[in-house]
Order: structure tokens, then sequence, then C-alpha cells
């Protein structure tokens, strides 16, 4: 998940690990600038029983996880449009798949700032352009993507959250720490519980990468707690795959819980 360079105690290098783009982008694939101008791909998946995308449904704003990119979720997105009776907004990157940097150079490496002004951009995108009111968002983050998603959560106002197997903190990921270290990224230990909304945590209780005591943790913090489900048996990577039907209707009701919780 993380490798981490020390260097005199300090920290150097949290290294991201994009996987080649070995799938190629599909329609309707979109891209849009961030205020790091840089230019990332996304993918709006309107719920396909049609109707008032913007009223009818949620639009759900997915993070991915660390050692994958848009185009290799891109089935998932549209699956979950169907399954979850939604609308899916994935986005990718800086530093991942064909994002690209100013005038079309590539990306180095991803970096904390840059995701976070990715979603911010991808919501922009949702509430001006496509006119899709806060209230009928909800933001969604697996194992590296729940950073991005608490940070932005924390700060702005979204209709809900889901968290799927989410981290303390980076280094708190290899190595349990009582402060937030200066060099630490994606600290969501120390903002979770600004978020106003309902926050629905996942967390497989054999996951080995990210130690089910994070999500328990952060649970424990939250403002406006919903139900957890400790998968038992479940580990990092599987519970998209072993436990899909239960995860389906899990979130399903998740989002029924959102109608009776009207944003504040």
């Amino acid at each position: 998940f993380i490798a981490i360079v020390s260097m005199g105690g300090v920290v150097a290098k949290f290294a991201y690990f994009p996987p080649n783009p070995a799938f190629p982008l599909r329609e309707p694939v979109q891209y849009i600038n961030t205020r790091d101008g840089n230019t990332i791909p996304f993918v709006f998946a309107p719920n396909p029983r049609g109707g008032d995308y913007k009223r009818d449904y949620y639009t759900i704003i997915f993070s991915h996880g660390n050692a994958e990119d848009l185009g290799a979720g891109e089935e998932r997105t549209h699956r979950l449009a169907r399954d979850l009776n939604v609308n899916m907004l994935a986005y990718e990157y800086s530093g991942y798949g064909y994002s690209k940097g100013p005038n079309g150079q590539q990306i180095l490496r991803a970096s904390e700032s840059t995701t976070y002004n990715d979603i911010a951009a991808v919501y922009n995108w949702a509430t001006t352009t496509a006119n899709i009111p806060p209230d009928r968002i909800v933001v969604m983050g697996q194992s590296i993507g729940t950073g991005p998603t608490v940070e932005f959560a924390s700060r702005n106002s979204v209709r809900g959250v889901v968290l799927m197997s989410p981290l303390l903190s980076a280094i708190r990921v290899v190595r349990n720490t009582y402060f937030t270290l200066p060099i630490d990224i994606y600290a969501s230990i120390d903002k979770i519980h600004k978020i106003a909304s309902p926050v629905y945590i996942f967390h497989g209780d054999q996951d080995n990468v990210i130690h089910v005591s994070h999500g328990q943790r952060l649970h424990a913090l939250l403002k406006h707690p919903y139900e957890p489900w400790w998968i038992p048996g479940a580990d990092h990577n599987n519970i998209d795959m072993m436990h899909y039907p239960e995860m389906i209707g899990r979130i399903r009701a998740f989002l029924d819980y959102l109608d009776g919780h009207p944003l504040k």
C-alpha cells in the first residue's frame, strides 16, 4: 500500500502505485482541469433507469483505490450505477491513468494535494456544469481514496459519505503513532469529526493492508455515525467480489437512511 523512505528520521516519499493504463477509456469519458493545471478524465454514468438524474437519484462521487485507475474500474462504475440505483461519477487522480499535466506533460507522481484538487474539480463540475444540488451528492472512497473523500467532506456540504476500508493516516498504516506527524498525509483521524453528514464505514476484519482497527477508530470519532459493517473473513481486496450483493444492499439501505436525514 505505501512505501516510506526515511532519511534522518524524515519521511522523504509516499509512493503511490498507479498501474500502467492497460484499459482504454471508452465513451462517455470527459476531461476537466484542476487547480494544479492538470487535466483528469472522469466518467459520469447516469442511472440507466432514466428520469431526472439531478433530482430522482443520488450522485456518488467515487474515489478509487491505490493500485487501479479509472479505466480498470470503468465497468464497475456502470455496474454500481445500475445496482445502487444512482448516478456514478468516477474520476482519475493526477498522475494516474490518462491524466496529463500542464501543456500535456506527463505527471511524474500523484500527491496528497493534487488528489484534493482532483475531487474538488469533479464536485465543481457536478454542481455547476451538471447542476446537481449538493444535497443529492454522496462521496465514496475506497482505501487510499478515503483520504481525499474525508478531506473534501470535512470542508464541503454533501448528503452522505461512504468509506470502504479507510485509513487513519498513511504512516499509521505501517506504524501506530499517538500524534499525527508533520510528514504524515491523509490524516483522516484529525478531520473526520468535522464531517456534518452521516458517514457509513465498512471494513474487512481480515484486512492485512489497512487493519480493521483503522475503520473502527474512525467510526468512533464520527459526529453522525451510521451503523458500520465489520465484514467477517473479508480482506482488503475482496469485498466487492466476495461480498458484492450484501455490499450493494447495505449501501442502498444507507441511501434510504439519507432520505430521512436532509442536509443541514
